[in-house]
């Protein structure tokens, strides 16, 4: 959920964001563990201290094993593999969640948590080049299994027994809202973070996870707690996620309100910039869309010329070797669009022979205000170009690449 809107508010980049994002990260990596635990004492009911130990290490033995197939993957099989598919965005977006289910069912046949499985494969794909890619086409599924998840889990609570559970359940709240914030500043001013940072990081892990419910629902699965426990911790969850998030949505004038009172100077955070700076935005930079042998030309060609420039394309090899920045998107997505901060370029020039990609393009430029530069294969398509406002229409098939370039520069569609 944090990622979600972080994401949305296009922070997820930012240095909190970091930190926050690599917080949660530490804590799903302790609750793996703890279901590993639960995983093991689950096996059985009454059983003795050898059974118990005998259990633990056969369900610790099982997660390093599939944590050891994961890292072996990511290092040797799954870089050649997926790269065999990398040019068809759906057959590795397939191939990935085939991936991510065959581990769910080896952590099912060794009896271990289902979300160890997926948890440990979504760390393989982490490592490999198409990770931004493939985060971005799991959004959809994302919210979609987000829904699912609140749903069967609502559908096992019990609120039967809410007037005993009310008092703790606001109290539980209360320190999760307001303690993890103050044991958070406190931690990270330490780190010498700015005030700014620790307290926009600190509000940020306000909240439990989506974790906890996964570990109460195991819990009560093994028996190990009753339905009450259940959702105590229920109604924890909503009251914190529901708070945080307007905590985190107005982070910015709440830091401004809270530190005008002068709260936070007991704190003791370093005045300044945080010793991890801000990463600086894309800005007057060319988007050059489509590695094929074109758009590979135009973009050796503009960076010879001093400009910055970002090429984007799907297939991972094409952007190998290249002298510029890349991405690897496709730029029919709105978000790789504002991955490749499109709004704030001087040019965009698209190399790809797809009309309906190129008209989409035109369309986005004229949206945000951004000078583009379109291919043009086939003559039919001129009308249609021009109709939406393209500044330049490249003829790659009568002049030359260097000619190409130099009209650009001619023209003053990137000029200061």
């Amino acid at each position: 959920m944090v990622v979600k809107l972080l994401d949305q508010k296009g922070e997820l980049d930012s240095v909190y964001g970091r930190i926050a994002v690599g917080i949660f990260l530490v804590q799903d990596l302790v609750v793996v563990v703890a279901l590993t635990f639960l995983a093991g004492l689950g096996r059985g009911e009454e059983m003795a201290t050898a059974e118990v130990l005998t259990n633990l290490g056969i369900a610790f033995g099982g997660m390093a094993l599939l944590l050891v197939v994961a890292g072996v993957a990511a290092k040797w099989v799954l870089p050649a593999a997926l790269g065999r598919v990398a040019s068809s965005q759906e057959t590795l977006l397939i191939v990935s969640l085939a991936w991510c289910f065959a581990f769910v069912l080896g952590a099912e046949v060794m009896e271990l948590s289902l979300e160890i499985g997926a948890f440990l494969a979504g760390l393989a794909l982490a490592q490999l080049p198409y990770n931004h890619d493939l985060r971005r086409r799991v959004h959809p599924l994302m919210n979609f299994f987000i829904a699912v998840f609140f749903v069967s889990l609502g559908a096992q609570m019990e609120f039967g027994a809410i007037g005993e559970i009310w008092f703790p359940a606001i109290l539980l709240s209360l320190f999760v809202l307001l303690g993890n914030p103050f044991i958070f500043m406190l931690i990270i001013a330490r780190m010498g973070y700015g005030e700014r940072t620790s307290f926009l990081t600190s509000v940020t892990v306000a909240q439990i996870s989506e974790f906890s419910f996964i570990f109460a629902a195991m819990g009560l699965a093994t028996g190990l707690i009753g339905e009450e426990i259940l959702s105590l911790v229920g109604v924890v969850g909503l009251i914190t996620i529901a708070t945080s998030a307007f905590m985190i949505l107005y982070n910015h004038p709440l830091y401004e309100r809270v530190s005008a009172l002068g709260i936070l100077r007991i704190f003791r955070a370093r005045e300044g910039p945080s010793p991890m700076s801000e990463e600086v935005r894309r800005e007057g930079h060319v988007v050059v869309v489509g590695m094929n042998s074109l758009g590979r030309s135009i973009v050796r060609g503009l960076h010879e010329q001093g400009e910055e420039v970002l090429a984007v394309d799907t297939d991972p090899s094409k952007l190998r070797g290249l002298p510029s920045a890349t991405l690897l998107g496709n730029v029919e997505y709105r978000a790789v669009l504002e991955e490749a901060d499109l709004a704030s370029a001087r040019l965009l020039v698209s190399a790809l022979h797809i009309e309906e990609a190129n008209r989409l393009l035109a369309y986005r430029c004229r949206e945000m205000g951004v000078p583009c530069s379109i291919n043009v294969f086939d003559p039919g398509s001129v009308g249609d170009l021009m109709r939406l406002g393209v500044d330049h229409l490249i003829e790659a098939q009568r002049i030359g690449v260097d000619r190409i370039v130099e009209e650009l520069s001619e023209r003053g569609v990137f000029a200061p």
